[in-house]
Protein backbone atom coordinates (compact mmCIF):
# COMPACT_ATOMS: atom_id res chain seq x y z
CA UNK A 1 0.00 0.00 0.00
CA UNK A 2 2.66 2.57 0.84
CA UNK A 3 4.81 1.63 -2.58
CA UNK A 4 0.94 2.31 -4.20
CA UNK A 5 0.65 5.65 -2.72
CA UNK A 6 3.85 6.82 -3.48
CA UNK A 7 3.76 6.02 -7.18
CA UNK A 8 0.51 8.07 -7.49
CA UNK A 9 2.06 11.46 -6.19
CA UNK A 10 0.08 11.44 -3.29
CA UNK A 11 2.70 11.58 -0.60
CA UNK A 12 1.63 14.32 0.99
CA UNK A 13 -1.03 12.74 3.01
CA UNK A 14 -0.04 11.67 6.23
CA UNK A 15 -3.16 9.82 7.22
CA UNK A 16 -3.99 6.90 6.10
CA UNK A 17 -7.70 5.17 6.72
CA UNK A 18 -9.14 1.73 6.03
CA UNK A 19 -11.90 -0.76 6.91
CA UNK A 20 -12.77 -4.19 7.25
CA UNK A 21 -15.86 -5.61 6.93
CA UNK A 22 -16.52 -9.63 7.28
CA UNK A 23 -20.05 -11.12 6.23
CA UNK A 24 -20.71 -13.74 8.04
CA UNK A 25 -23.40 -15.00 5.94
CA UNK A 26 -21.68 -14.70 2.51
CA UNK A 27 -18.01 -15.38 4.13
CA UNK A 28 -16.76 -12.09 2.18
CA UNK A 29 -14.11 -9.82 3.50
CA UNK A 30 -14.43 -6.77 2.23
CA UNK A 31 -11.44 -4.29 3.24
CA UNK A 32 -11.38 -0.26 1.92
CA UNK A 33 -8.23 1.74 2.35
CA UNK A 34 -8.11 5.40 1.22
CA UNK A 35 -6.07 8.41 1.97
CA UNK A 36 -8.83 10.84 0.70
CA UNK A 37 -6.76 10.98 -2.83
CA UNK A 38 -6.51 7.22 -3.59
CA UNK A 39 -8.80 4.60 -2.65
CA UNK A 40 -8.18 0.36 -2.61
CA UNK A 41 -11.14 -1.80 -2.17
CA UNK A 42 -10.21 -5.52 -1.81
CA UNK A 43 -12.95 -8.06 -1.56
CA UNK A 44 -12.09 -12.20 -1.03
CA UNK A 45 -13.89 -15.12 -0.04
CA UNK A 46 -10.51 -17.21 0.59
CA UNK A 47 -9.42 -17.84 4.36
CA UNK A 48 -5.76 -17.57 3.13
CA UNK A 49 -6.48 -14.28 1.91
CA UNK A 50 -8.00 -13.11 5.28
CA UNK A 51 -5.87 -14.50 7.32
CA UNK A 52 -2.86 -12.37 5.42
CA UNK A 53 -5.49 -9.43 6.46
CA UNK A 54 -5.59 -10.53 10.42
CA UNK A 55 -1.66 -10.75 10.27
CA UNK A 56 -1.10 -7.02 8.49
CA UNK A 57 -3.43 -5.35 10.87
CA UNK A 58 -2.00 -7.27 14.09
CA UNK A 59 1.53 -5.79 12.14
CA UNK A 60 -0.33 -1.95 12.30
CA UNK A 61 -1.55 -2.50 15.84
CA UNK A 62 2.28 -3.06 17.37
CA UNK A 63 3.64 0.31 14.68
CA UNK A 64 1.14 2.10 15.93
CA UNK A 65 1.50 1.50 19.64
CA UNK A 66 5.64 2.06 19.54
CA UNK A 67 4.69 5.36 17.48
CA UNK A 68 2.69 6.16 20.56
CA UNK A 69 5.46 5.40 23.22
Amino acid sequence: MITIKESTGSGTHKETRYSMKYDHAHGILNLKVTDDTVCLQFRTEYIQDLKKVENRNEDTKVLIRRSAI
